[in-house]
């Protein structure tokens, strides 16, 4: 798996146990085990990172991250 994988995969992880505030450059790249710079590198941004875990929660329907995603108001 690419590093882009392992992030995204934490990211969602992450989001299905706290939220979306809970994904942070800083936190993702604490259990990648990376800098927050490589997480930035291939998301562009914390909010590009946010924006890809929102995308891959609603395509897979993963319904642990949909909830929090609803709770913060969001169509989905």
């Amino acid at each position: 798996m690419s590093h882009k994988a392992d992030i995204l995969k934490t990211s969602l992880k992450i989001a299905a146990k706290g939220g979306m505030l809970a994904v942070t450059l800083f936190e993702v790249a604490r259990q990648v085990k990376c800098s927050h710079g490589t997480v930035s590198f291939h998301f562009k941004s914390l909010a590009g990172l946010r924006k890809a875990v929102r995308a891959d929660a609603i395509w897979n329907k993963n319904e642990k991250v949909l909830v929090w995603l609803r709770a913060a108001g969001e169509k989905v």
